[in-house]
């Protein structure tokens, strides 16, 4: 038996959700391949190369690499990128590239250099002809590579296809599903979220990631990718997003929406960037930095003078958060 067949094959790496929830939107169950990739029985299809770029994640590696590879897609490449990590991962991927030695699963060990970087040199030893890559704390579910070939075979327009996907709670409960798109809206906010697969093709056409758009490198890429053709969103629950208390998104909350206000702006919506800075300093306020969210308040106003928000905003900032608490639960608005 395989290595990663030891685990539940093509099983996600958190809980299984109750047959009844809505979670089971996904393809877990009745999900039939397209009779176009079959051949002879077998589906074949074209290429598809994940990247899987990796820090200091020795206890979670191995969970992502069998996870990927138990996708009942076959013609698969997994390349992990090991972003420097000074802990056992190196080893155990080493393990685990010997145990798989059909050329599947491809390990680039490099010098820490951050995210953009390591998807960088992944997609530069990509061979397929569709690429995605994944994070090591999340999960693709059954079927998931498989539904996003068909719907990009069958559209053969779209240079990309995203999908919806569901938040893990920390302690392995199931959280929130998020919808994603619409594609319209991406001017002003990632409406692409964490499960896609784009045409090489016009990965070649948008380029690189921008490594001084880090902790904002995929909305950037979304932004860029939307102009070399069209987006199209699969309304199915394929992933399952790890909310881990050490991901990049649950440390840097703060610094992720600064950069994607660096994407918003250079985009050129007025609209869109005043809508995201007032949020933001909104955030600001609710995770305990005052000063911050004023300052951003009072930069609000002095952008769109004619606008109330930034003037709302910094009475929000000067506002003792006993005195905010108290009128939300007046409200019946529940604390998060």
């Amino acid at each position: 038996m395989a290595p990663c067949a030891r685990r539940r094959a093509a099983a996600p790496l958190w809980r299984e959700q109750p047959r009844g929830r809505r979670a089971v939107r996904g393809l877990s169950a009745g999900f039939r391949v397209d009779e176009a990739l079959m051949t002879d029985g077998a589906m074949t299809g074209p290429l598809v190369s994940v990247v899987l770029p990796t820090y200091r994640r020795a206890r979670l590696i191995e969970r992502a690499v069998c996870n990927v590879l138990s996708q009942d897609y076959p013609n698969l490449e997994l390349i992990v990128v090991n972003d420097g990590s000074p802990d056992h991962t190196g080893e155990i991927l080493a393990r685990l590239e010997r145990e798989h030695g059909n050329g599947r699963l491809r390990v680039i060990t490099k010098d820490n250099g951050g995210l953009p970087r390591a998807l960088n040199t992944g997609f530069e030893a990509a061979r397929g002809e569709y690429w995605t890559w994944t994070s090591d704390d999340n999960a693709y579910r059954p079927g998931a590579i498989s539904a996003m070939v068909q719907e990009l075979e069958r559209h053969r327009e779209a240079v990309m296809v995203f999908a919806d996907y569901q938040v893990i709670n920390a302690n392995g409960s199931p959280g929130e599903i998020r919808t994603m798109g619409p594609v319209s809206e991406l001017v002003g906010r990632n409406v692409i979220g964490a499960c896609f697969l784009y045409r090489a093709s016009a990965a070649r056409q948008v380029g690189a990631y921008d490594a001084s758009r880090e902790l904002a490198e995929d909305y950037d890429y979304w932004v860029r990718m939307a102009k070399v053709g069209p987006l199209r969103h699969l309304s199915r629950v394929l992933y399952d997003y790890g909310d881990e208390p050490d991901s990049l998104t649950r440390q840097k909350a703060l610094e992720v929406s600064h950069a994607a206000a660096r994407v918003i702006a250079a985009q050129g919506s007025r609209q869109a960037l005043r809508q995201h800075m007032t949020a933001l300093a909104g955030q600001l306020k609710s995770a305990g930095h005052g000063a911050q969210s004023l300052r951003t308040a009072l930069w609000l106003v002095w952008r769109y003078p004619l606008s109330g928000a930034g003037y709302w905003a910094a009475l929000r900032a000067l506002t003792p958060m006993a005195f905010l608490r108290w009128t939300r639960r007046l409200r019946g608005i529940r604390e998060s």
